[in-house]
């Protein structure tokens, strides 16, 4: 399978926190995870990190600038669950549904994704004041990635760009929902033990779907 360099994309956020600043994020993800936005107070994640709670203050101002924090270095085009290295997709885009499906479950099987999808749930029940950032990030910073990361097949006309938006989202509803089921609903359960002959399926569906509308 052939790929290219994707070109174009932003300087990812939250890149710039030093290491320390980065442990006081990943903990307090962690912590927002598991017990959600009231139930999270900075005594705790102060008693975690091995610090003082007015050490803290170092890094942020207040509990609602740490979840700022938090959204941006693990949120959606963040540092903090991008897969490491420089940012390739397939050339061909009939190759794409494999490849998302690899990014998809690398991000819930190594990165701290699952606790960043798990928080922002629980952050839109309890904290209506974040809907405007987390619509940014789901809508406006998504859409823009997307836009850059699948431009190669609107430029070399394999697909136009609503088709490839909508193949894309297609795809990682598609692989995302059981992921969820087994990482956030169902945690302490078995794990699906045909996820793996669903992904396939998923895959192949979606690749005879491209094929089939490319040819028109």
């Amino acid at each position: 399978m052939n790929a290219h360099r994707v070109e174009g994309m932003p300087r990812l956020r939250g890149e710039q926190y030093p290491a320390r600043h980065r442990e006081v994020l990943r903990e307090a993800l962690h912590l927002f995870a598991e017990r959600g936005y009231a139930g999270a107070s900075l005594r705790e994640l102060a008693r975690r990190l091995g610090i003082q709670q007015p050490s803290l203050y170092h890094y942020f101002r207040k509990k609602d600038e740490l979840v700022e924090q938090v959204l941006e270095y693990f949120g959606i085009g963040g540092a903090g669950t991008m897969i490491a290295g420089e940012p390739y997709a397939p050339d061909d885009i009939a190759d794409l549904p494999a490849a998302l499906t690899l990014y998809v479950r690398y991000l819930y099987d190594h990165t701290e994704w699952p606790l960043l999808v798990r928080f922002m749930f629980v952050l839109a029940a309890e904290k209506r004041s974040f809907t405007p950032k987390l619509r940014e990030m789901f809508v406006e910073q998504s859409s823009e990635l997307t836009r850059i990361m699948l431009a190669h097949y609107v430029d070399s006309g394999q697909v136009s760009a609503d088709e490839v938006a909508h193949f894309s989202r297609m795809i990682l509803s598609a692989i995302a929902l059981p992921l969820i089921e087994e990482r956030l609903l169902f945690p302490d359960g078995d794990r699906h033990p045909d996820l793996d002959p669903y992904f396939a399926f998923v895959v192949e569906s979606a690749r005879t779907t491209i094929e089939a509308r490319r040819r028109k």
